[in-house]
Order: structure tokens, then sequence, then C-alpha cells
């Protein structure tokens, strides 16, 4: 009965705190900055489809002091997570050549992914450069926590999709949200995907 009595708090704490995020002025700061920046030919990218061979994909990752926009498939990015968790748990368990063989040629595809995603077109805005402290964990008056960061960025994520998807209706939104690692510091991304607008391209005959 507790765990359900739990999880009815984390809802409601996590209502509490979207309907205070939802009015905080950083998510308009970063909208405006994302308007501004799609009108750039170097960023064109971020709201428009910018070729017949563009697959149209892009990736929103939200961070603690960071929002970032890859113009990449989002399987790009949870992949790096995946070798990442496939790594550590190789590393873990060396009892034998051959999983030394193993964790080593693991952790060698997460540091090809890694460089992989470095390469991707992204623009990335800082909230700390708007004034505003990283994000952490929700507390009450009594500096007792309500809910943690991942859960704090999680709700954060989903404003700033309602966010976009108000200021740029072109865009195609699905459900899908997740939290992933891209290095071994532990710190937590959530990532969400969206579609720029299909063309319809003229045939030839």
């Amino acid at each position: 009965m507790a765990l359900f009595g739990n999880k009815a708090k984390a809802e409601a704490y996590a209502n509490q705190l979207a309907g205070k995020l939802d009015q905080c002025v950083m998510g308009d700061y970063l909208l405006a900055d994302i308007f501004e920046a799609s009108k750039k030919n170097e960023y064109y990218w971020l709201t428009q489809t910018i070729s017949y061979y563009d697959s149209r994909n892009r990736t929103v990752l939200v961070g603690s002091d960071e929002l970032v926009i890859c113009n990449c498939h989002i399987s790009k990015i949870s992949n790096v997570d995946e070798v990442m968790r496939q790594a550590r748990r190789a590393a873990r368990f060396i009892v034998s050549d051959g999983q030394l063989q193993r964790a080593e040629r693991l952790h060698s595809a997460a540091s090809s992914a890694q460089a992989s995603l470095s390469n991707v077109d992204s623009v990335a805005l800082n909230y700390t450069a708007y004034g505003f402290r990283p994000l952490g964990e929700y507390l009450d008056e009594n500096r007792t926590v309500l809910l943690d960061t991942n859960q704090v960025l999680i709700v954060w994520a989903q404003i700033l999709k309602e966010k976009l998807k108000q200021r740029f209706p072109n865009l195609q939104f699905n459900d899908m949200i997740q939290t992933i690692e891209l290095d071994a510091s532990g710190k937590k991304w959530i990532v969400f995907p969206y579609l720029t607008r299909a063309i319809n391209w003229n045939s030839w005959f």
C-alpha cells in the first residue's frame, strides 16, 4: 500500500512542479533562442527538412544545465547509452581472458559511439547563461527531497516538449521520452525525438 501511496505523492509533486516550471521564463527564453537560431542557414535543420536525403529525425536532450538539439535519430544517442551500459557490466565481471577481451571491445565500441555523436550537428543552450542555476532536486521548505534530479528533468522535458509543440506546430512529436547516460560521469539526460515536416517532392513523369 505504501508503494502506491508513494507513487501518488510523486505524481502530486510532479504536477506541482510542472505548474511552477511552466510559468518559469526560462522556457520562454529557450524557445525564443531556438526560434532565432532556426532562421540561420547553419541551423535551418532545427525546424525544416533540408534536403531529399534528410531523415527528418531530430533529438532533444534535456540536462541539468543544458538543452541540446541534435540533427540525428534518437537511436544514435540511445546507442551510446546502451553500449556504455554493456561495457560497464562487462568490466564488473572479468574472471577470464575472454571476458577481458569482450570488455575491451565494448569499451572501444562505447568510445567510438561517443566520438560519432560528437560529430553530429547540434545546438546547445545552457540555463546558467541566462542567469539560472542548474536544475536539481525538488525540495520542500525543510530541504526534504520531494523529487530527485532525474524526476525533475523528466517534468522539465515534458514542459519543453509542449512548448516546442506550441511554438513549432509543423514539427511532429510522439510519446517517447527516456533517460540516458552519455559518459561515465553518471550524469542523466532526458531525451525525446521529433520529425520535421515531410516535403512532397515533384515526380519526373
